[in-house]
Formats: structure tokens, C-alpha cells, sequence
């Protein structure tokens, strides 16, 4: 008998953090991605990419993510985040994007947004593609 309740312990003890994701992905993920697109506060950036760079461990909530245009823009607009922490931060969710997700993100995405990322999540936060230096250097001329 007491075996029956520590396996029905163990049964709810695993339907948690179930259930947590779940909340995550429906409720949480759409207010990140909501407040990323409005631009926040420059000192809550650095967090709400963060916050984000958890969320997308779930292919859920990464797919949510990935289907906001704006967040696509975003992610390839390497000159978006001005701070050392947003910069940072900004660059772990690319690496947590291909380390949990690349399989399926090569096919999801175009090959050439992924190899923008995947070059991204290489080089490092500082990395922008020498097309868009160019640009902007023909911007300030």
C-alpha cells in the first residue's frame, strides 16, 4: 500500500513542472516577447532577453517566438541593443536557440536567417555581418 502512494507521489511531483511550462509557454512567453517588441526600459532589455533565453528551451515557446516577425527583426538587427548586458543577453538566446533547437530551426527558418544566427551565436555579441557595416557606414557618410 505504501508503495501505490510514494508512485502516485512521484506522479504528481513530475506533473509540476509540466504544468509550470505550460503557464510559461501560454502566459509568460507572450508577455516577453509583448515587451521586447515595445521596447522597454534600456535597463529591463538585458532581462527580458533573459527571461526569454529560458522560455525558448520549450519548442513551444521558441516557436512563438520565432513566428513574431518582430522578434525575427529584432534577432538579425545586430546593432538593436546598445548595453554590454543587452548585448550579452541577446546573444545567449541565439545560443540557446540553436543548442536546444538547431534540428529543426534549419528547416523552420530561411537558411540564410539561420546562418546569420548561427554566425551570431559564433562570433560573439559584438559580431555584425560585414553587409550591414557596410551599410552603416554608407548611412553616416
Amino acid at each position: 500500500m505504501a508503495a501505490g502512494r510514494d508512485d502516485q507521489r512521484v506522479c504528481e511531483a513530475q506533473e509540476g513542472p509540466r504544468e509550470i511550462w505550460t503557464i510559461a509557454e501560454q502566459q509568460v512567453t507572450p508577455s516577453v516577447l509583448k515587451n521586447l517588441s515595445v521596447k522597454p526600459f534600456p535597463d529591463a532589455r538585458p532581462h527580458t532577453w533573459r527571461v526569454l533565453s529560458v522560455l525558448v528551451r520549450s519548442r513551444s515557446a521558441a516557436q512563438q517566438a520565432l513566428d513574431s516577425q518582430e522578434v525575427q527583426e529584432l534577432l538579425l538587427n545586430f546593432q538593436s541593443e546598445t548595453s554590454t548586458d543587452a548585448r550579452y543577453a541577446k546573444h545567449d538566446l541565439v545560443k540557446t536557440l540553436l543548442q536546444w533547437h538547431s534540428n529543426w530551426l534549419s528547416g523552420l527558418l530561411d537558411s540564410q536567417v539561420f546562418e546569420l544566427m548561427s554566425q551570431f551565436a559564433e562570433q560573439g555579441p559584438y559580431w555584425v555581418p560585414r553587409a550591414a557595416g557596410t551599410a552603416m557606414r554608407d548611412e553616416a557618410a
